[in-house]
């Protein structure tokens, strides 16, 4: 159980750092960027990036759900598990080929250029930097990752979370470094891809000792498996292009509707709001396999415990961290950018509160995910991106940019109900009950700190604001001790104690 558990910290640890040091490296490339280059071109670097995920996408969902199916199979089924893999990826490779095709093609008939508004003097290094970036994928993360699954599994998730953290460092400040040092576009490029590369063959080199150690056999793909495999990860690929074009590929949206230009002031905005994203799917890593594996388990406890887990951290730290946010990014911003953006405080506003309806339901959409539940989250993603675009379309000649941020906050609420209803028809089927009191007391308090930010957007963060924000605190911590489960205040009030009582002896110490 003590394994168990030092597994999950350092998974939770590791995906923090990660989340740090991506963050860290996208904070610390702007004004690196702005400092040589201008913000068209800043603005051209973010959609090459999001170009580059969007072109692996496909393989990416298919890897996603034999990860899902290696946890539904479990460590008894091990060469079903190792038969699924060798099957799928083939598949993978051709994929990853018709996309450097189709890439060629784009170069050659200028599909890139027309479609992005990008100036002509930026036209060829693009198209050659997403050409080399692809290339790159095929031979390395194409079927790499295909192994992160299965080998979470049987326990190694903690040592992938690592990897991802050297990716991170390696991914975000090589290019940022080079930059510094005077690089120009496909310079950087070759800077990105130099550190993917380097990353796979460490990432490769382990896998390879974890292959044979788990006694793991290269079997004869089955190309007809490896096809329905595919097939049946069509659903979590609409839904990853429907989520894809809500996220990154908005970038790649505006650069089509304006110019790269438009897309740096999007972007640098959205940094820091992914930040409290990124800090609530830092624990999905960590807390995904023993959520699973307690629900397939059927240990109601466990379960329901990771569930108000959740909330607590959404109300106790997210919901405070959108409002420090709040009153210090405009006088942050005018120093990181330069002085070359203008930062629009309504737009944040709305883009970091979205952020706190998708905390809430995280645990719901884990489980649905991991589940396989491809129907039901397919519903939902269609169902939000068309609320999504509608909003856009209505409001975007009156309110610009500003009508994006509205859209993405809507339809977080709309996935909120959504995914609140699949999980309660769910647990009554397994004969769950979750904590409602508990779920009702999270939402009440993100709406009040949603309205909290609107008013620090449009008044400031006065006097009275700040009583206000400490007495919503104070009800929070009472009510939230008589609603949470006992089991949940114990391990808390544990943590808390070793905490204490390791301070304490290290201050005897010195």
């Amino acid at each position: 159980m003590r394994n168990e558990l030092n597994k999950v910290l350092s998974t939770g640890y590791a995906k923090i750092t990660e989340i740090f040091l991506l963050v860290l490296g996208q904070i610390l490339i702007i004004p690196l960027i702005l400092s040589s280059w201008d913000a068209n071109l800043l603005g051209l670097w973010f959609t090459l990036i999001a170009t580059f995920q969007l072109i692996q996408l496909i393989n990416l969902s298919h890897q996603v759900y034999l990860y899902n199916r290696a946890f539904i199979f479990n460590r008894k089924n091990k060469i079903k598990i190792n038969q699924d893999i060798f099957s799928a990826i083939p598949i993978s490779l051709v994929i990853s080929f018709l996309v450097v095709i189709f890439l060629l093609i784009s170069f050659k008939f200028n599909i890139f250029g027309t479609l992005l508004n990008m100036d002509k003097i930026y036209l060829d290094d693009f198209n050659l930097g997403i050409i080399y970036l692809s290339i790159l994928y095929f031979f390395t993360y194409s079927y790499g990752t295909f192994f992160y699954g299965p080998f979470s599994v049987f326990g190694y998730y903690a040592i992938y979370a690592w990897f991802k953290v050297l990716r991170a460092i390696c991914s975000s400040f090589f290019p940022a470094i080079c930059i510094y040092f005077g690089a120009n576009f496909l310079e950087a490029v070759y800077a990105l891809i130099f550190s993917e590369l380097l990353t796979f063959i460490i990432i490769a080199i382990y896998s390879k000792k974890i292959f044979n150690k788990l006694s793991f056999k290269f079997y004869k793909p089955n190309l007809k498996k490896g096809l329905n495999i595919l097939i049946s990860s069509s659903l979590i690929l609409i839904n990853y292009l429907i989520d894809f074009s809500k996220n990154m590929g908005l970038r790649i949206i505006l650069a089509i509707i304006f110019s790269p230009l438009l897309v740096s002031y999007f972007v640098v905005l959205r940094i820091i709001t992914n930040f409290i994203k990124f800090s609530m799917d830092s624990l999905r890593d960590p807390l995904h396999p023993k959520l699973m594996n307690s629900f397939q388990a059927k240990n109601k406890k466990n379960t329901l415990l990771i569930i108000e887990f959740y909330w607590l951290v959404s109300i106790f730290l997210i919901c405070p961290m959108v409002v420090l946010i709040q009153i210090i990014m405009p006088y942050f911003f005018d120093v990181w950018t330069l002085g070359k953006l203008e930062f629009q405080p309504r737009l944040f506003s709305l883009l970091i509160t979205s952020t706190l309806f998708y905390s809430v339901y995280l645990p719901f959409d884990m489980i649905l995910k991991g589940l396989n539940e491809n129907k039901k989250i397919l519903y939902g993603s269609i169902t939000s991106a068309i609320i999504f675009l509608f909003l856009i379309m209505i409001l975007f000649k009156y309110y610009s940019l500003v009508s994006v941020g509205f859209a993405i906050l809507i339809s977080e609420i709309f996935l909120l109900i959504l995914y609140s209803y699949y999980i309660r028809n769910l647990f009554i089927n397994k004969k769950i009950i979750f904590n409602y009191k508990l779920l009702i007391l999270t939402i009440l308090f993100v709406i009040n700190t949603c309205f909290i930010t609107i008013f620090i957007t449009y008044t400031g963060f006065t006097h009275k604001l700040f009583a206000y924000f400490l007495f919503s605190q104070v009800f929070l911590i009472f009510n939230a001790n008589k609603i949470c489960s006992s089991e949940l205040i114990e391990i808390y009030k544990n943590y808390l104690k070793k905490v204490f009582a390791r301070k304490k002896k290290n201050y005897e110490k010195t």
